[in-house]
């Protein structure tokens, strides 16, 4: 869903495989910009005790519950945690026109694995 909504208001979705590694998430997350990440709450965890490393992130979506021990962590760290549910909720009631792309913009950049080095 929230690649879809991503399409709609044309973000550049970048997916994040924690089968990649804590390391392939600091270095995707730096070489794209990346200021918004949805994750479950054990990832958000991970996000945060990685947030020294991240400059550019300033907000984490999760889905599911957030509760106060993230919201703190996060205050501390000068990053918004929302929920998912939360981010629903807030279209129903204040909905924003969306911002459909072009035949130039760039809906994903995927990175792999490769076979050696940092993610390709």
């Amino acid at each position: 869903m929230s690649e879809l909504a991503g399409y709609m208001y044309n973000y550049t979705t970048v997916p994040l495989y924690d089968t990649l590694g804590v390391h392939a998430i600091e270095y995707i997350v730096n070489q794209t910009d990346m200021q918004i990440i949805i994750a479950s709450p054990d990832k958000a965890s991970v996000v945060l005790a990685m947030k020294s490393k991240l400059p550019s992130v300033k907000t984490i979506i999760v889905m599911g519950d957030v509760d106060e021990a993230l919201k703190t962590k996060a205050g501390l760290l000068h990053v918004d945690v929302v929920s998912w549910t939360g981010v629903e909720r807030d279209g129903r009631e204040r909905p924003v026109h969306a911002t459909h792309p072009t035949e130039d913009d760039i809906a994903t950049i995927c990175y792999t694995s490769g076979t050696t080095g940092t993610p390709k």
